[in-house]
Formats: C-alpha cells, structure tokens, sequence
C-alpha cells in the first residue's frame, strides 16, 4: 500500500493565466505532489463553485510543501 504524506498548499489560483483569488490555503492527504494537486484543484473548485469536470485552474507547485509523513 502507498504511505499518504499530508500535504499543504498556500498561494495564488489562477485561471486561464489570470488571477482569481490571491491567496488560498488548502491540505490534503495523498501520496504524491500530483495525486495533491489534483486534490486540492477539486477543493477549490468546489468552494468556487466552478464546474468540477470543466473548469481549469492552475495551483503552482512552488506553493505546495510537504507537511508531514504519514504513517
């Protein structure tokens, strides 16, 4: 089985290149930064109401750190 490392994310969300919310803070569980990323672009997207499967945002991996190893 995979270990899940906790993962969070603090910075900007950007949509099409531009902007949308200037600072989002976010965590998820997952066992790698892009399975996290993927997370965490579905969490915003909910709280934006955006459609889930449509919309694209982009979350910049510089802004993810690795929070804690999870056993």
């Amino acid at each position: 089985m995979n270990q899940k490392n906790l993962y969070l994310y603090e910075g900007p969300v950007l949509q099409f290149g531009k902007i949308i919310k200037d600072y989002w803070r976010g965590g998820t569980q997952a066992v790698s930064e892009n399975q996290a990323l993927a997370f965490l672009s579905y969490q915003i997207k909910k709280k934006l109401k955006l459609d889930v499967k449509n919309s694209k945002i982009e979350l910049n991996k510089k802004y993810l750190r690795l929070e804690e190893r999870m056993i």
